[in-house]
């Protein structure tokens, strides 16, 4: 039953995976897409004891999500949402782990389902609507950064001129892909990291800021470099290099506020220890 559910999932939406294929490898704000499956897999093989463990009951508390999913892109695909129609494929993915392992596994493996919504493109309408704001924002800030360190800078539109060389801050340099790419990034952090709700909370609310700042980073370094050398081949391969970089950079500073929050988490415990024990020591509190 689960391998049947299995082969016409992947007949079903194998169109729509095509799509996600061509958007991963043409559109550089989802060029992070193809390590979604992978980290996908990565949390099964990290529960892979539990899948040893437990049998697989499989459950017909699945086809509820198969007809859910399917109906979405039914409805969808006749009124030509197309955003719904991919997002379809989240409940049937569920309906299909139901079917082929029962709920029990399901819900030891659900990080594997939640993870795989980053994979699927934002809506066109919200592309719009946040791609000229960040592209704005991200012109003004580096501006700022430039103008603050001693380089002689203005902006005219999104345009750069730094020393008297233009330097364009294209749609791309956006930070859309870093900001995407930080939430799926702390989103997996969070799965992964055994903490409190409320610290769990603002690690994911840190990916916005942070995925700001590394595209700030990048941008300023770039458009320096550029106005230094005078070379678009330099640029090219600074965009490039440090977009990557980047994400190193991001991993580094969001792993930075997990220590810091765990030091002050650590650190009010103690107190209230302290404050505790203080009471029940101090003979005028206890009389």
């Amino acid at each position: 039953m689960g391998a049947a559910a299995t082969a016409a999932g992947f007949w079903c939406y194998w169109d729509i995976l095509q799509v996600f294929a061509r958007r991963w490898s043409t559109d550089p704000q989802y060029s992070h897409g193809p390590l979604i499956p992978i980290l996908a897999l990565g949390f099964v093989w990290l529960r892979r004891e539990a899948i040893t463990d437990w049998a697989f009951q499989p459950s017909w508390w699945g086809l509820p999500f198969l007809i859910i999913g399917c109906g979405l892109r039914i409805w969808a695909a006749v009124y030509y949402f197309e955003w719904i129609e991919w997002v379809s494929i989240l409940p049937v993915v569920t309906g299909v782990c139901l079917l082929a392992a029962g709920p029990k596994l399901t819900k030891s493996l659900w990080p594997s389902i939640a993870v795989l919504a980053f994979m699927i493109p934002l809506p066109y309408r919200a592309e719009v609507w946040l791609l000229q704001p960040l592209q704005n924002l991200a012109t003004g800030l580096a501006l700022n950064l430039l103008q603050t360190i001693g380089y002689l800078a203005h902006a005219e539109g999104n345009v750069l001129w730094v020393n008297g060389t233009a330097v364009g801050v294209t749609e791309a340099c956006s930070g859309l892909r870093m900001l995407t790419g930080f939430v799926a990034l702390a989103f997996t952090l969070v799965l992964f990291v055994d903490r409190p709700r409320g610290m769990q909370i603002i690690l994911l609310a840190s990916s916005v800021p942070v995925a700001l700042i590394c595209n700030l980073v990048r941008i300023t370094i770039t458009a320096i470099v550029y106005a230094s050398t005078g070379s678009e081949t330099a640029q090219n391969i600074c965009h490039d290099s440090f977009g990557w970089g980047m994400t190193l950079l991001g991993v580094g500073l969001l792993w930075c506020e997990l220590q810091l929050l765990d030091t002050l988490c650590c650190t009010q415990a103690r107190q209230d220890v302290g404050d505790r024990v203080w009471k029940v020591s101090d003979p005028i509190s206890a009389n």
